[in-house]
């Protein structure tokens, strides 16, 4: 009854070591994923701004006599302009912030990577353990098999 008992402990410790490991690290690398295209997008994002404020910045510049209408749009193309760099500054904003919270992610995978890889050193110490115990167990009974005979 003891080797059925061991070996029921043995299946049912490895199954539930490896299930909790690999869901936490799946879902931990598919935020992962998604953090690093929401940077992507943004990173782009910022660069096609910094370009149209690049242009806005000298169309601006180069319209110092202008007639009253080039004036007006040259007030436009400036309002365009402040928009833009306030977009561009709150996009920065979130991008540095996400790329705290990416780097925070990578370092609680690391972490649980750790946790898991322990436990399952430790699970695997329990096993062999158990190994050896039916293993002795087993030598035991044929032992007594043997000596009965």
């Amino acid at each position: 009854m003891e080797i059925i008992d061991l070996r029921e402990q043995l299946t049912k410790a490895q199954k539930q070591a490896s299930q909790a490991a690999g869901k936490n690290i799946n879902e931990l690398e598919q935020q992962l994923q998604t953090q690093q295209r929401e940077n992507k997008k943004l990173e782009n994002s910022n660069r096609d701004l910094k370009q149209m404020l690049k242009e806005l910045k000298m169309c601006c510049n180069d319209q110092n006599t202008l007639s009253e209408e080039q004036q007006r749009q040259l007030q436009v193309c400036q309002q365009d302009m402040d928009r833009l760099e306030q977009q561009l500054q709150e996009r920065d904003t979130s991008l540095k912030q996400l790329q705290q919270e990416n780097q925070i992610l990578e370092d609680r995978l690391q972490q649980e990577l750790e946790e898991k890889t322990t436990e399952n050193n430790r699970l695997q110490d329990n096993y062999n353990s158990l190994q050896n115990q039916l293993s002795d167990l087993e030598d035991r009974t044929i032992f007594t098999s043997e000596s009965n005979t």
